[in-house]
């Protein structure tokens, strides 16, 4: 038992030590844990959270994400620090399925990633034509009531509009109070005069004009 006690001590103290973890590869670190079940000591849930937080301020996303499988699989308590890292973490990685998968659970359980990262995940994804994707990642920005870089807006105008959904651009222009940028304004005015439908495009070149901005220098 006093060697069990002993032991534990010295792995929480370890880990705990963000130093000392950041230098530790995966081979070690998964030899650390085996060793560390065989030594029957048990890992508190903090440890276990210090690590998430760790392994995801340090760029491992790959070792992050095994140790949130683990914290899932025991329903271990986490501190929210912890978690809104390994979500900012998340939004460093390339988009793709696993990604968005698992950035969409923690953002459902309240948990919350720094605005600039996702702001450029959003933009990655646009650039990947995830579009779908990108569109549900700047709804939750905006639901929460977070102020997202405008570029990722911009990106999801144009293709908005390219793709005929001109309503959903202006909306979602107006949802972002982006009414004196030019930019995300000229995708949509771009569209407006190059669709053959004359009529509906003063018909929204007037609703443009209507939407708070009678003041934008673009109609002037």
């Amino acid at each position: 038992m006093k060697r069990v006690l002993y032991l534990s001590k010295l792995v929480q103290g370890m880990i705990q030590s963000f130093r000392s973890l950041l230098i530790w590869g995966r081979p070690m670190l998964q030899n650390f844990l085996d060793r560390a079940s065989a030594e029957n000591v048990v890992l508190q849930d903090a440890t276990y959270g210090c690590m998430l937080r760790a392994l995801s301020n340090s760029g491992r996303l790959q070792d992050a994400i095994e140790i949130h499988l683990i914290i899932s699989e025991r329903k271990m308590g986490v501190n929210d620090v912890c978690y809104n890292a390994f979500a900012s973490g998340l939004c460093t990685q390339k988009p793709s399925g696993k990604v968005h998968e698992l950035l969409k659970d923690l953002i459902a359980k309240g948990f919350h990633p720094d605005v600039a990262e996702l702001s450029r995940y959003i933009k990655v994804q646009c650039e990947n034509l995830k579009w779908k994707q990108a569109e549900h990642s700047l709804n939750y920005i905006l639901d929460k009531g977070f102020v997202p870089d405008y570029f990722c807006c911009c990106s999801l105008v144009k293709y908005y509009c390219s793709s005929g959904q001109v309503d959903l651009a202006i909306k979602l222009h107006n949802k972002m109070k982006l009414s004196q940028s030019t930019l995300t304004w000229r995708h949509i005015i771009y569209f407006s005069t190059s669709s053959s439908n004359k009529e509906g495009s003063v018909m929204l070149l007037m609703c443009l004009r209507t939407c708070n901005n009678n003041n934008n220098p673009f109609f002037h």
